[in-house]
């Protein structure tokens, strides 16, 4: 999308900049962090990181190894939106978003 978001031809006057980043953001879930109102309620927020590709089990190919992998995205991804009972009865709500591991992106917030 981000490739296709810089060879577009707006009608409009934009900045392409600014819409990039918008666009990643959105992609990475940090607009979509929103936990339920009450009292009592247990609120986790989790940050994962690129490149959560963790590659094939058995699968030699050193773009997607398991040593340049961080699996803090996909245990993010994957407990986000979710709940869980405690102990005690009462609820415990994720919600996650993912951070860029690139020097750029981090700079411009």
């Amino acid at each position: 999308m981000t490739q296709i978001l810089r060879q577009w031809a707006a009608q409009v006057t934009l900045k392409r900049l600014q819409l990039q980043c918008v666009l990643e953001r959105a992609s990475r879930g940090q607009y979509a962090v929103h936990f339920q109102p009450g009292k009592g309620a247990t609120r986790i927020i989790i940050s994962g990181f690129d490149p959560f590709t963790l590659g094939t089990p058995g699968a030699n190919n050193p773009s997607t190894n398991i040593r340049i992998g961080n699996p803090s995205g996909a245990i993010a991804l994957a407990l986000a939106n979710r709940s869980i009972e405690l102990v005690n009865g009462s609820i415990a709500s994720f919600e996650t978003y993912l951070l860029p591991v690139d020097y750029d992106s981090l700079a411009r917030g």
